[in-house]
């Protein structure tokens, strides 16, 4: 055994206190005591700094770290203030007096966390989800630590279209996308399909176009086959044309070596075909468009494949399957790019300006299963209140147009 990292910063005294290794990159969460005998939560990448989560104004202290899609979650105190933070910046915080929080797990159903709060001279074990209180334990005195997994797939049935996948947390069936690692040789990285965060994302430069997640797979410097399969598709037999459309990213695009879209009617990788892979590639967003019209009447699975060695890392997001009417293709030009949503994300009302006039007669607000959530009749400038809706991502309907939105 060997020592791998040490962290020393100006020589004051330092005590890690959880530790986490996520991409070939060890993150540690710790305080450092000053000279004034404060304690400051801190965490490193490495050796090297990354976040001062506390100033020396209050003692503070840190008990766990959890990674998840990239993203890096703390859980700990500051003053009389429990505290949750992601990437750097408070998520959840709780004035609680005499307590503490222990642990902190996430998942693409939300981010949990656990301590105890006193109550009548009484510790009591307590679980908070997304900053709401879920258990409440009475005969427990404190929660220490928790473990949690990817939920299972809740919909195991063939979607019907219009089929929307974000990756967005609260929203994705990820849980229901076959991940298949073909080479599995990682090496400690996370080189095969995943989900990838503001932290990982930004890191790289790679800005997310819709909401706070993407689907990527990255690099290894070992040959590399990794697969990303969609839940079983319906498609219509229509005489509308049906397409597939995503949003795609290279980076490192001068050591590219594939990616490209497959489709199947069967259930094996060997059945399998290609359908679109990029003429050329850039480290930038662009929206592919591939038509699916071959497989009306048929149910398929759609295979996003990456292959390659020293090659480049793949992105995708805001996947969509749907039909296209005949009348919306004519009438595309007269009104795509005219349809805007303002504020992205949205908490109350969400207001759309530059719906042409005799474009549609109403606006659908689809969630990311399919199913229509709102309509209204359409007006060139309309508000639409969706302080209703669950949090998470959704696909508004405006004739031709499909604009994507996040409900706080």
């Amino acid at each position: 055994m060997e020592i791998q990292h040490s962290i020393d910063d100006l020589g004051e005294y330092i005590k890690p206190q959880a530790v986490a290794i996520y991409n070939g990159r060890v993150y540690t969460a710790g305080i450092e005591t000053t000279n004034s005998g404060k304690r400051i939560v801190k965490v490193w990448k490495d050796n090297e700094l990354m976040y001062t989560l506390t100033s020396s104004d209050n003692d503070a202290y840190v008990n766990d770290m959890y990674i998840d899609a990239g993203d890096i979650y703390v859980a700990g105190w500051e003053g009389s203030v429990l505290k949750v933070w992601k990437n750097g910046s408070v998520l959840y915080s709780q004035s609680a007096g005499s307590s503490n929080m222990y642990a902190v797990v996430a998942n693409t159903d939300g981010v949990y966390y656990a301590g105890f709060l006193y109550s009548t001279d009484k510790r009591i074990g307590k679980i908070w989800k997304n900053g709401t209180e879920l258990y409440a334990l009475s005969n427990c005195e404190r929660i220490k630590k928790m473990y949690i997994a990817e939920p299972d797939c809740k919909n195991t049935t063939t979607r019907s279209l219009p089929f929307y996948e974000s990756f967005e947390n609260e929203a994705t069936e990820w849980a229901c996308w076959t991940k298949i690692d073909n080479d599995n040789k990682n090496r400690g990285y996370v080189s095969y399909w995943d989900r990838w965060g503001e932290y990982q994302t930004n890191d790289r430069n790679v800005s997310i176009p819709t909401g706070k997640y993407v689907a990527g797979h990255l690099v290894n410097d070992s040959l590399q086959e990794g697969w990303l399969i969609s839940p079983r598709l319906a498609i219509p037999n229509t005489s509308n044309q049906v397409t597939l459309t995503f949003k795609s990213f290279e980076l490192y695009g001068g050591d590219y070596t594939y990616e490209g879209v497959w489709v199947t009617t069967g259930t094996t990788l060997g059945s399998m075909r290609e359908v679109w892979t990029p003429t050329n590639v850039s480290e930038s967003w662009k929206t592919i468009t591939v038509d699916l019209s071959a497989y009306k009447g048929q149910n398929i699975y759609i295979g996003f494949k990456y292959s390659g060695e020293d090659g480049h890392n793949w992105y995708i997001d805001d996947i969509s399957v749907a039909e296209k009417s005949s009348t919306a293709i004519a009438d595309a030009d007269a009104t795509k790019a005219q349809v805007s949503v303002y504020p992205n994300p949205a908490k109350n009302m969400l207001y759309v300006n530059g719906i042409a006039e005799n474009s549609t007669k109403m606006v659908e607000i689809f969630d990311m299963t399919g199913r229509k959530v709102k309509q209204q009749p359409a007006t060139e400038n309309m508000s639409i209140d969706i302080a209703d809706l669950a949090k998470g991502v959704y696909v508004l309907s405006a004739g031709y147009q499909k604009i994507k939105f996040v409900k706080e």
